[in-house]
């Protein structure tokens, strides 16, 4: 059985920010952005503040905050019933350059990538988009303008002079498979963003095939499950099974230590993960769909902090 997730659904938008004052920044920013990003968006569209935990609170249900970043499982659904909460519906793409200080008048460039049914809260993420620029990143609070909004085919659908917000594109999962090509025999996958895969309990720290293979399939079908409202009909096991089949021929991949500040928790907590090449060899015809579809919605843990992500190296044959 081959997997489908020809409706698995996304929109895929690009922020611009320009910087007001010099302002500094960690290498990564993926962590600020999120942990900014979310205080923010609490803080403009929670009505109920008083509530210390959105699972209390009697709006919780009807919460555009609470779908977006606690993400509860629904009551009453077998899936994934070991869990409170599920994958959420977006996926941050911080900036991949390491530069520590930001000067003014730089662009500070962003994506985001919103899955299913996110999309219908598209005017919620610019508005908080443009007030976290406001309230300013970082430790010292630099302070940015929100200058554009751009979706995938590049239109612009919002800047601060109209402000005015335009409808998005949202991209289909079989325009995103087809896009992609013909299936190669060989593929090259460059992980620009830690991969932190888990195995019974434990973090990967040598990839195989298998292990990938298995932790996309699990994220596309669960997000597909509950943001997309489509349940896929899929042979896991068989195709698990068949993905040890799938050899790994150069693995340039190296462990890289990283740690960010959880102000929930109050501590530092582990992104440490895999980055670098890695080559894959064999029949990729049952696999290719959820590869190609993995690739916008990222691998692993903290996927909303932007970690996992990959993209593909080799030539199409």
């Amino acid at each position: 059985m081959i997997t489908s997730f020809d409706d698995f659904s996304i929109s895929r938008l690009t922020f611009t920010f320009q910087a007001l004052e010099d302002f500094p920044l960690p290498a990564y920013k993926g962590s600020t952005l999120r942990g900014a990003f979310g205080y923010a968006f609490r803080k403009a569209v929670c009505i109920a503040k008083q509530q210390k935990r959105c699972e209390n609170c009697i709006l919780a249900a009807n919460c555009a905050y609470n779908y977006i970043f606690e993400t509860p499982r629904p009551t009453g659904t077998e899936v994934m019933r070991k869990y409170e909460k599920v994958p959420h519906p977006f996926i941050l793409r911080p900036p991949l350059s390491s530069e520590r200080l930001i000067k003014i008048g730089q662009k500070l460039v962003f994506g985001l990538v919103l899955v299913g049914r996110a999309h219908d809260y598209l005017p919620y993420f610019v508005l908080v988009m443009d007030e976290l620029a406001s309230r300013g990143l970082g430790k010292e609070r630099g302070k940015c303008q929100l200058e554009q909004v751009v979706d995938s085919r590049g239109r612009l659908i919002y800047d601060q002079k109209k402000r005015e917000l335009l409808p998005a594109v949202t991209e289909s999962g079989a325009d995103l498979i087809r896009r992609a090509g013909q299936v190669p025999d060989q593929v090259t996958l460059e992980f620009l963003t830690h991969l932190r895969l888990v195995r019974e309990k434990r973090i990967v720290r040598k990839l195989s095939f298998q292990d990938l293979y298995r932790s996309l399939l699990r994220r596309l079908a669960i997000l597909q499950r509950f943001h997309c409202g489509l349940t896929p009909e899929i042979d896991f096991r068989g195709l698990i099974d068949q993905a040890a089949a799938i050899k790994t021929v150069v693995d340039e991949t190296r462990w890289q230590e990283s740690r960010r500040y959880s102000t929930r928790q109050k501590d530092y907590m582990s992104t440490s993960g895999l980055i670098g090449r890695i080559t894959f060899s064999g029949d990729l015809m049952p696999f290719w769909p959820v590869l190609v579809l993995g690739s916008y919605v990222n691998a692993g843990k903290n996927t909303s902090f932007g970690l996992g992500r990959y993209r593909f190296i080799s030539e199409m044959s």
